[in-house]
């Protein structure tokens, strides 16, 4: 009985696939537009089209289906099929990284059914023969490899690369070194050619004549050997495509499952090289949760050029609003686990926009994994955790934030440029306040979530306050608050006391809206930031109005201003591109005076979470 194969996509690749010798049918075809999916069927006489793979995956008849598509799409889409109990053959590459793969291993393995990355080379008659040299040792010991080798693991893998605009490599250059002195490099560049391989050893050399991704002929130390292919019913796209016909249906020794894990984790190492501190490639986000202020963030980002920031990957406590959240914003891959988002090598840095009592452990869990962190406001509950927070990312040696938003306005940037060359004098008072009236919102009062108007709203007077003073420690705190049945703060007014007798006030309220507007008065003039001071668009220095408009947002938002999150994102790419572990704007000493006040003011109001018994 012939093996029905159903490919999946209809483009070049799969055209070229689509022409099966001997005891081998095209038993359906599916594409993502049903005139693509029956013009390839017409001209494959193929007897059954379709226009979504969800189709291709019900049909019974399909023994084996041939995944043509973008690679980009080939984890989602395997995975599809491998859950329908469909057997898979992949063209390569298998997957974006290693993680990916190793999801389509453990899928195939618990629906029990064959899965193949399509490295047609493998499985080319020459490359029957160049194993079968090696085995028989006809070149002895192999010392050097020049575009392909077996399966040892290589111990150092470099890479080097030039890339285009677009973020993607134009050209690239691995060396890979293994066991006993032996050496690899693979070119992949941006010019004609040879496009051979070459395997030296101690007693020869095999070279496959270009091209080598498909080769017919071999020449074992001098002696060439022809292994030619079929020819073709239909016209090609791509040269020498009618070798697909020597793959085998079965899991073959020539391109096991460990050989595409092994593959991928070259190739992640590889690409994570050649990205490190490359000012043309895009700074890759992942977000970590689903909620308002993530989608606000994401919107945000937007705005920004996509060539400097994408987002690659959301995920959040369960799937499907993870999936969810990345159709409305067209991120490729969503995640049901922060753990997966962790494993993922492609994320540069993670946003997190989950509740504050959870940043720390899921800060430390992204740091651990080596990722760069940029955490909403506030960093933790207490000093404490801010101190393990910080402490993990100097053990990891990587970037973390508070992302204290208000820092990177240009009306903020404004004012430390006044106040770093004097324009008010000596600094006497600073006033802040934010109230709004949120008592309806579970997370501002319930103490589990984290609630409370200092630390929800009330961060945003103390952070400007301490950003006006630069950083000083205040010589005093002094709280008093209002605290409702649940144990939070209701209403709290903090007063600070610098050196040199200059005072500060903020005051923070969930029962009632305030002005929620700021000023700094020094001996020679006065700065007011009117409402809303954490995402201001005006300052009035002197009597002076000064006006800093945002972009408009491309999607709905859901808080005031929320495009101007994008100078924090700009922020932390900049500091990742020079190689900074912290953010001169809102440094990890800053982080740590906000939350020492912070602490100090709950701890005069009687304000304790749980976390401050840990």
């Amino acid at each position: 009985m012939a093996t029905r194969w159903g490919p999946c996509g209809a483009g070049k690749v799969s055209h070229n696939f689509s022409t099966p010798p001997g005891d081998h049918q095209i038993a359906a075809i599916a594409a993502r537009s049903p005139e693509r999916a029956e013009d390839s069927a017409k001209k494959h006489g193929v007897p059954k089209a379709y226009s979504s793979y969800e189709e291709l995956a019900l049909d019974p008849e399909i023994d084996i289906v041939y995944l043509g598509v973008l690679h980009t799409e080939h984890w989602r889409v395997s995975l599809l099929f491998l859950k329908a109990g469909k057997n898979v053959l992949c063209e390569k590459p298998f997957s974006m990284n290693s993680r990916q793969v190793k999801d389509l291993v453990a899928a195939s393995r618990k629906s029990n059914v064959f899965l193949m990355e399509a490295i047609w080379s493998r499985c080319f008659p020459v490359h029957a023969e160049v194993r079968k040299l090696l085995a028989e040792e006809a070149v002895g010991e192999v010392t050097l490899v020049k575009a392909y080798f077996s399966t040892p693991q290589a111990r150092v893998i470099q890479a080097t690369g030039v890339l285009l605009d677009s973020g993607v490599d134009e050209s690239m250059v691995v060396v890979m070194k293994f066991s006993g002195n032996r050496i690899a490099f693979c070119f992949s560049i941006a010019v004609a050619l040879q496009n051979d391989a070459i395997i030296s050893g101690t007693k020869g050399t095999i070279k496959v004549l270009g091209p080598m991704h498909c080769p017919t002929t071999v020449v074992v130390n001098g002696k060439a050997s022809q292994f030619p292919l079929p020819e073709p019913a239909l016209p090609l796209n791509f040269t020498n495509s009618f070798a697909s016909r020597q793959r085998r249906l079965k899991e073959s020794p020539r391109m096991p499952l460990s050989e595409s894990v092994l593959l991928t984790e070259v190739m992640d190492e590889a690409r994570t090289q050649r990205l490190a501190t490359t000012p043309n490639m895009a700074t890759r986000w992942g977000i970590c949760s689903a909620g308002r202020i993530s989608n606000d963030f994401t919107v945000a980002l937007k705005t920004l050029r996509s060539t400097e920031h994408q987002v690659v990957a959301v995920a959040a406590r369960n799937l499907k609003n993870a999936e969810e959240f990345g159709e409305k914003h067209g991120i490729p891959r969503a995640y049901g686990s922060y753990d997966e988002l962790a494993r993922d090598p492609d994320v540069d840095v993670v946003y997190v926009g989950t509740i504050h009592p959870h940043h720390l452990r899921v800060c430390v869990l992204f740091m651990d994994a080596k990722k760069n962190v940029l955490c909403e406001k506030p960093l933790a509950m207490n000093r404490r955790e801010v101190q393990e927070m910080l402490d993990s990312a100097k053990r990891n040696d990587v970037f973390l934030m508070e992302a204290v938003w208000t820092r990177f306005f240009p009306a903020s940037l404004e004012i430390r440029r006044l106040l770093a060359q004097g324009e008010l004098g000596e600094l006497k008072v600073v006033r802040a306040e934010f109230g709004m009236a949120m008592m309806n919102v579970p997370r501002a009062v319930e103490k589990e979530m984290g609630g409370g108007a200092l630390l929800d709203i009330g961060i945003y007077g103390l952070q400007f306050i301490c950003m006006a003073f630069d950083g000083e420690k205040p010589q005093s705190v002094h709280a008093t608050g209002v605290c409702v049945h649940t144990g939070v703060d209701e209403t709290m007014v903090v007063t600070l006391k610098f050196s040199r007798n200059r005072m500060a006030v903020c005051t923070c309220s969930l029962a009632v809206d305030l002005p929620n507007d700021a000023v700094i008065v020094g001996t020679k003039g006065t700065i007011k930031v009117p409402a809303h001071m954490w995402c201001p668009t005006s300052l009035i220095v002197n009597g002076k109005e000064s006006q800093y408009p945002l972009p408009e947002p491309s999607q709905p938002l859901n808080y005031l201003n929320s495009t101007g999150m994008r100078y924090e994102a700009e922020e932390v790419r900049q500091c990742l591109l020079k190689g900074l572990k912290e953010s001169p704007g809102m440094s990890h000493a800053d982080s740590l005076l906000l939350v020492e006040v912070e602490d100090e003011a709950r701890r005069q109001v009687g304000v304790v979470y749980p976390q401050d018994h840990q």
